[in-house]
């Protein structure tokens, strides 16, 4: 059994005792091969009235059909495409590219090798005359499978994409007592228990360094962190000082050198107020440089980014909605500037800062900045995303 001619379906080959086609023979040996689904036939069932229909293939074989139909007095444009999600027949999903108030009076459909769509169509619905509509996909596509089925896993999770691209998690068990992390392989995953015990407090910083060893890195028991190393087994090593660690919020990374780098909020035992502190781990040797003070740790959001020139850039977020950018300059001394200010409640907000790049929100209002040219600059909005849309 396997894929005898390389088309990309298994065969399956086996023989029987057959009537001899001569009296004189005892009996005969047939081989008999059986094609993996040679052929397949599907119906789906769209509302409304089909109107245009455009089909393509990935190279790897997948299936992907973009169609415009009419319904309820509105007109659709819809891609459907099929996924491999480890299922023996994987799964067909639908996807709204847009509405439009006229009918389309064609369109065409192309797919890259790996599968990226693009899609291009006549609107009519503009007073001027008629126009090129083109649109393509930039996401990934998320498919549900199962980790781990047994306890209630999943708290603190965090992630992270090995050199291959296969994804890493680390997540505790219950109250966060246990910490456990799980790997993906050709088709499964592994799992196993890093500790126990560990009464984790905030979000797990999941890295890899070049040898694609795991790191993880949280805050557990009395305001402290601990580095968590697998090297065969679970090597663990507490950074700082019981009670010293205040921020839910710690993000780290790990440098081209194996520096460990970490930002996060600790104690100031001489002054009201929290420091925001940069620590370095290299080898044994833990340093700790102050970038600000007199902050408040509570709800505080943090995010940490590396510039192209190599220096390092802390992006907070407070409870007020106060957006400061501390950027390095040379190894100890840090400058800081106030970007603005995010209206709405006292909450703790959701923060990106990625390079050049930050982006932070509630539940109300999200601004994104940029840098250009040494200034930062907001950005407009993004389009909000509708429903059932391709990135809603």
């Amino acid at each position: 059994m396997g894929d005898v001619n390389g088309d990309g379906l298994g065969e399956l080959v086996y023989s029987i005792r057959a009537a001899p086609d001569n009296t004189a023979d005892d009996h005969e040996l047939e081989l008999l091969v059986l094609s993996e689904r040679d052929w397949e036939a599907i119906t789906f069932t769209i509302d409304g009235t089909l109107n245009h229909m455009a089909l393509a293939t990935a190279g790897r074989g997948e299936t992907t059909l973009v169609y415009a139909h009419q319904h309820d007095g509105q007109h659709h444009l819809s891609k459907l495409e099929h996924m491999d999600d480890n299922a023996p027949t994987g799964r067909w999903v639908t996807t709204l590219l847009a509405r439009l108030p006229s009918a389309l009076p064609g369109l065409a459909l192309d797919v890259t090798a790996s599968g990226q769509p693009l899609v291009v169509a006549v609107d009519t619905s503009n007073n001027s005359g008629q126009f090129i509509v083109s649109t393509t996909e930039h996401s990934y596509t998320a498919l549900e499978q199962t980790i781990v089925s047994q306890g209630t896993m999943g708290q603190h999770l965090g992630s992270t994409l090995d050199n291959d691209g296969d994804q890493w998690l680390a997540y505790t068990s219950g109250a966060g007592q246990q910490i456990y992390f799980s790997e993906e392989t050709t088709g499964s995953w592994s799992t196993g228990l890093v500790r126990q015990s560990a009464a984790v407090a905030g979000p797990i910083e999941v890295m890899a360094n070049s040898a694609e060893i795991p790191h993880l890195l949280y805050r557990y028991g009395n305001q402290q962190l601990e580095l968590a190393v697998k090297n065969g087994g679970w090597s663990l090593t507490t950074l700082g000082d019981e009670g010293e660690v205040l921020s839910t919020d710690h993000p780290s990374m790990l440098l081209s050198n194996g520096t460990l780098v970490v930002a996060l909020a600790t104690e100031n035992t001489t002054q009201s107020g929290s420091d925001l502190e940069f620590w370095m781990l290299n080898g044994s040797n833990l340093s700790k440089t102050e970038v600000t003070t007199g902050i408040q740790a509570a709800d505080l959001s943090i995010g940490l980014a590396q510039a192209a020139n190599g220096s390092m850039m802390i992006c907070t977020v407070d409870s007020t909605g106060l957006i400061t950018l501390h950027v390095q300059n040379g190894s100890t001394e840090w400058l800081n500037h106030d970007i603005t200010t995010l209206p709405g409640s006292p909450v703790k907000h959701h923060l990106i800062c990625e390079g050049t790049t930050v982006m932070a929100g509630n539940a109300q209002h999200a601004v994104h900045f940029h840098l250009v040219d040494a200034n930062w600059t907001a950005s407009p909005a993004p389009p909000p995303a509708h429903a059932n849309g391709p990135f809603d």
